[in-house]
């Protein structure tokens, strides 16, 4: 069991929770201890309880963190751990911009901040799998019955013609003889169109490779402005709930979905603002301009906010506009996607039937 087997939502809730416990006095393992004795998180309780029993003696923290959850001894957290080195537990699955931000700052109040806008990216990752809906499943199954068809066609029906034809002295059609020649390069197109709409919607490993992929073409482009739209709409929710410019949008940077929008994202801010430079009175939109990926319009409306200096007044809107963007693509992503395989799925089955029922239409003619 890893972090992919917790939903978005338990996510949020935990990360949501974590911050008020932590807002209420307890230490960052007291906060943990407390939210693994109550029945909420069932599946991550299995995998954090053995890290929060008594604390063992004085072995490199880090040394037993990077030891494997199963198949032997677990060592404990001590009760002195910081909330980084909590975090750092292989089950949270988080990235390193993210850990580090909380290695940088000891102070409680910005470790709830941070923990406010984790459990918001979670939320925002949950509302984007129902946004994606049943298209997946859907598509799947068509998959699955258009490939038993041709494989029946293709091992049962067509030999048996094949071998008729054969006794009678005759030929079989032109489209016939080619679909048993490369039948088997249909049913693996087919099981390759498969694996290529598990790899858009679960994003297996490695995540760089997987997302590469992802932003080629027909859909790339459609692909990245989803991940760019999801970018916007993160920003402008954080910077709704007052969290720090530069941690909201190192937070923004990681709820794209895409690791290599993520990394050209982080990589231009930082290198326009490092991060010793960064305080609370930098201009976000001056940022923002740093990245040409980042949507001219969504800068235009945050700048406009900060010159008239009403941008917590104009977020709400801000915030809206960028989700109203994010449900148009995604709805526009995969319709496409499902228009563009139906209808391909469609030909090649009309295409196979054909071939099937040519050599009944002459068999009149043999005989």
């Amino acid at each position: 069991m890893n972090a992919n087997s917790i939903v978005p939502s338990e996510w949020a809730l935990f990360y949501k929770l974590l911050g008020n416990l932590l807002a209420a006095g307890y230490s960052p393992v007291e906060s943990l201890s407390q939210l693994m004795q109550e029945p909420l998180f069932k599946r991550l309780q299995t995998q954090l309880r053995p890290f929060l029993d008594t604390p063992s003696s004085a072995t490199s923290l880090i040394g037993r963190l990077q030891r494997p959850i199963g198949g032997m001894r677990t060592s404990k957290l001590p009760p002195t751990a910081s909330l980084a080195d909590c975090l750092r537990l292989k089950m949270f699955a988080l990235d390193a911009a993210i850990i580090h931000m909380f290695e940088n700052t000891t102070r409680v109040e910005d470790h709830i901040e941070l923990l406010q806008a984790l459990s918001a990216r979670y939320s925002q990752e949950n509302w984007m799998n129902q946004l994606r809906g049943g298209f997946l499943p859907l598509l799947l199954v068509y998959l699955a019955v258009s490939s038993g068809i041709v494989g029946l066609l293709l091992y049962k029906v067509l030999p048996l013609f094949a071998a008729l034809y054969e006794d009678m002295g005759g030929t079989l059609p032109e489209l016939t003889s080619f679909l048993l020649a490369f039948g088997h390069w249909l049913l693996l197109l087919l099981l390759l169109l498969a694996m290529a709409l598990l790899v858009l919607y679960f994003r297996p490993s490695p995540l760089t490779l997987t997302d590469s992929l992802r932003l080629t073409r027909p859909w790339g482009i459609l692909s990245e402005k989803t991940a760019l739209a999801r970018f916007t709409h993160m920003l402008a929710l954080l910077l709704s709930k007052n969290i720090a410019p530069r941690n909201a949008l190192i937070v923004a940077t990681t709820a794209t979905g895409n690791t290599v929008i993520e990394h050209r994202l982080q990589n231009a801010f930082s290198t326009a603002v490092p991060s010793h430079t960064f305080d609370t009175s930098s201009p976000v939109t001056d940022i923002l301009k740093s990245c040409p990926l980042v949507p001219s319009a969504f800068i235009a409306a945050l700048g406009i906010a900060e010159r008239t200096q009403k941008l917590k007044e104009t977020l709400p809107e801000l915030t809206e506009m960028s989700a109203d963007q994010l449900c148009r693509y995604t709805k526009v992503l995969n319709n496409s996607i499902n228009a563009v395989l139906f209808v391909f799925i469609s030909i090649l089955i009309g295409w196979v039937v054909l071939a099937t029922y040519q050599p009944i239409f002459n068999l009149g003619v043999l005989m």
